[in-house]
């Protein structure tokens, strides 16, 4: 079988899974049946993990006629492990935060087919590219593989930084939380970046801490003066998280030259401008929560 005919069958299957079990998902939240909606979202969840698997299995390892458990036993090589979990870790944060999403919009049945449509189509996007990378069998992404799953990358972030803020807003939970999850999402989303480049080491890893810091401080501080609306601010987040890694990226690449720099600064600056063009920020929900610098400083203590 040909390998564009084995990836339009494997797309065919993610889709299926990913369009279906995003719509069952729905309808089972609004039906106000939250144990049933989290309890299939892990078997959804499971099913592209294990899907992960087999696309390693046919096309980065010489497939071979074996036993089942012999098939998958590279897995418990930890350098095959951390390489499938790495590839894991993007389909992963977009599933989860698409999941966190449509609960947190429980019967906001426009909003929740919008965030369908574009987490479904970045999935299937992922896992079309993940099984070229696989079947090329390159320790490096070749660019014309890294240019999509940049972009869906950027989705990904901006997907994640909402709803980490919509969790965080929607339950008046602690500020340093919201801190902590987006220092975790924007440093795995790094680190991702460096291991798939292999360009990951002491030095890279710290700037890579740094990035997550300047991005988590940013987003927590939103929740003071921003306003209500979180997808606005996911957008900002998202577009100060592609400018710090384009910037740190282009550094590695060695290609940050002055046209560069002015290219991606003008381009944040204007979608940061439109971003606020659009957005209220003195919105707030009466009995809601409403943040404070001062309630920031005192939480840390």
């Amino acid at each position: 079988m040909k390998i564009l005919t084995q990836r339009i069958i494997s797309v065919i299957l993610v889709t299926i899974a990913v369009v279906g079990g995003f719509q069952v998902l729905a309808y089972i939240l609004n039906l106000n049946q939250g144990r049933i909606f989290f309890r299939t979202a892990l078997w959804i969840f499971l099913y592209l993990a294990v899907k992960m698997v087999i696309l390693f299995d046919v096309h980065f390892k010489n497939p071979s006629p074996q036993a089942i458990w012999e098939r998958f036993e590279h897995l418990f090589n930890w350098k095959h492990f951390w390489l499938w979990l790495n590839y894991l870790a993007l389909p992963a944060l977009i599933f989860w935060s698409t999941v966190g999403l449509l609960y947190i919009n429980f019967g906001a049945l426009k909003l929740q087919q919008t965030i369908i449509v574009f987490s479904s189509f970045a999935l299937i996007t992922i896992y079309w590219n993940i099984k070229e990378v696989f079947y090329r069998r390159k320790e490096v992404i070749d660019r014309d593989l890294l240019v999509p799953m940049g972009m869906v990358k950027i989705y990904a972030s901006t997907l994640a930084f909402g709803a980490s803020l919509a969790v965080i807003r929607y339950y008046c939970l602690e500020p340093y939380l919201l801190f902590l999850g987006l220092f975790c999402i924007t440093f795995l989303l790094v680190y991702q970046g460096l291991f798939q480049l292999r360009l990951a080491s002491f030095r890279t890893l710290f700037v890579a801490l740094v990035i997550a810091a300047v991005i988590a401080a940013l987003g927590e501080s939103l929740l003071v003066w921003w306003g209500y609306n979180y997808f606005t601010a996911a957008v900002f987040l998202g577009v100060c998280y592609n400018l710090l890694w384009g910037l740190f990226h282009y550094h590695l690449d060695h290609s940050l030259t002055k046209t560069a720099l002015v290219e991606i600064v003008i381009v944040s600056l204007l979608v940061v401008g439109m971003i606020a063009s659009v957005t209220n920020f003195r919105a707030r929900i009466i009995d809601g929560c409403n943040y404070s610098m001062q309630e920031f400083f005192s939480t840390s203590n």
